[in-house]
C-alpha cells in the first residue's frame, strides 16, 4: 500500500491497516523518512480498490473464498464519517513540514476509525452469531 504522506503507522486498533503486520511502522516508499501521523484510506484516493468486495447477501460457494463482511461495512459506513476524515486530512496538512517528529494526528485518526467502527459494530455482531 503507498500512501502520499510516506510512513505508515501500523495499528492493531481493528487492524485497520494491515500492511507488514502489527510491527511499527512501514515504509511503503523506501524513502526512509520518518511521520509519525498514520495514514486512514482516504475516501477521496483511489489507490484502494475493493473491487474484489461482493455484497454479503450473496454467501460465498463452497469453492470460493469467504467474504470479509467487515471490510464491506466499512465501506459503506465511510461515506457518514468524512468529518472525522477531513479533520485528520487537515492535521497532516497542518504538520506535513514538521521535521522534529514530535507533531502527530494520532487523535484525529482515531476519532475517525472509531466513528466507522461505531457504525460497522451494530451492523456485523448479528452477522458474526
Amino acid at each position: 500500500m503507498t500512501s502520499k504522506f510516506g510512513w505508515l503507522m501500523v495499528c492493531c486498533l481493528g487492524c485497520h491497516v494491515t500492511t507488514g503486520g502489527c510491527d511499527g511502522l512501514v515504509d511503503p516508499t523506501g524513502a526512509g523518512q520518518f511521520s509519525p501521523t498514520p495514514t486512514p484510506p482516504s475516501l477521496f484516493s483511489n489507490h484502494h480498490h475493493h473491487h474484489h468486495l461482493t455484497h454479503p447477501s450473496h454467501p460465498a460457494m463452497a469453492d470460493e473464498e469467504p467474504i470479509d463482511q467487515k471490510k464491506y461495512l466499512e465501506e459503506s459506513c465511510k461515506p457518514k464519517c468524512v468529518k472525522p476524515l477531513l479533520d485528520y486530512e487537515a492535521c497532516v496538512k497542518r504538520i506535513q513540514g514538521d521535521e522534529s517528529g514530535s507533531k502527530h494526528c494520532t487523535g484525529q485518526y482515531f476519532d475517525y476509525w472509531s466513528c466507522v467502527d461505531k457504525c460497522v459494530a451494530p451492523r456485523l455482531l448479528p452477522k458474526l452469531k
